[in-house]
């Protein structure tokens, strides 16, 4: 909320993607009066139950390494889809080469709090209307989650993207901006 008492701007439509989903369903619970909408894209409630056994190997690969590039490849592949990588070679080059370039710190500290929280008992109460929406192929987030997930919200809406992973508004940005833009409008 800092960033938007510094912008002047007191209430926002708030977009969140994977870990961004996760920190839109804290503000929604923390910040109520100041989250309009909620459009939460490939995310989770709760930490997964495997949630040390998955981030474990990946935080010591980059420890050891001192970069992220060990992961870069594998975390790319689980984000986009091989058809997507044939027909885009460049996004996906430049979107890997991203992965690869972050602080290790930053990816390290995003793991340990991915591992660490759990809102679902609690999104009943969130007053903000709530669209969940997923690539259908999304390893991270399934379509059966995220329906569930939207069902936890009070007037929960779902929606899908077939054939995309986990980060749809890449793989399918018209479609992704058609729903987003779509929700929005509904709420002004």
């Amino acid at each position: 909320m800092t960033v938007l008492d510094g912008l002047g701007i007191g209430s926002c439509h708030f977009v969140g993607l994977s870990i961004g989903g996760m920190i839109g369903q804290s503000l929604g619970l923390r910040h109520a009066g100041r989250v309009q909408s909620l459009m939460l894209c490939d995310t989770q409630t709760q930490s997964p139950a495997d949630a040390a056994t998955r981030w474990g190997p990946r935080i010591e690969a980059v420890l050891k390494a001192g970069s992220l590039e060990p992961i870069a490849d594998a975390t790319i592949g689980r984000w986009l889809t091989e058809n997507f990588r044939k027909k885009n070679p460049g996004r996906w080059k430049q979107i890997r080469d991203t992965i690869a370039g972050c602080a290790p710190t930053g990816y390290i500290g995003c793991a340990q709090a991915i591992g660490n929280f759990n809102f679902t008992a609690r999104l009943g109460t969130v007053k903000a209307p709530t669209l969940v929406v997923c690539g259908t192929d999304d390893p991270s987030a399934a379509p059966a989650e995220s329906r569930h997930i939207a069902s936890l919200f009070r007037g929960g809406s779902y929606d899908d993207f077939p054939g995309a992973r986990h980060l749809p508004n890449v793989e399918q940005p018209e479609a992704f901006n058609r729903v987003l833009l779509k929700w929005l409008a509904a709420r002004k």
